[in-house]
């Protein structure tokens, strides 16, 4: 039987602010790199933790999975920045298990977010 995870975030989005305020974790690691003991963890939507009846989500500031784990999103959206290594989260080999739908989005991070806010505006004067 996998270890439960309450989500408990409302759903922004890929934005930055679902960090602020919001439930959000600064960390999640799964596993141990020393170590390749197994460790599954389900994410699961058990209260209503936004008095809003949506689904929720959960915004991880810097996270990682190890060999031997596995993430079931069970349906639901984990939302992470990891603003050191954008890729860090696929390093060591964990498992994530979306049979059940779910996704694992990336959050941009804020200068690339501007730069491309910038691409937008100057768009029409180059027509």
């Amino acid at each position: 039987m996998p270890a439960t995870l309450e989500v408990a975030g409302k759903d922004i989005g890929p934005d930055v602010n679902g960090l602020t305020d919001n439930f959000a974790l600064e960390g999640l690691t799964l596993g141990d790199p020393n170590n390749s003991n197994l460790v599954k963890v389900q994410l699961i939507d058990t209260y209503d933790n936004q008095d809003d009846g949506q689904t929720e989500c959960i915004y991880v500031e810097n996270f990682a999975m190890h060999t031997g784990a596995t993430l079931d999103l069970n349906g639901l959206t984990l939302y992470y920045l990891n603003d050191e290594s954008p890729d860090a989260y696929l390093a060591d080999g964990g498992v994530f298990d979306s049979a059940g739908g779910g996704a694992l989005v990336q959050i941009p991070e804020p200068a690339t977010l501007a730069l491309l806010t910038l691409d937008a505006l100057g768009a029409p004067l180059r027509r």
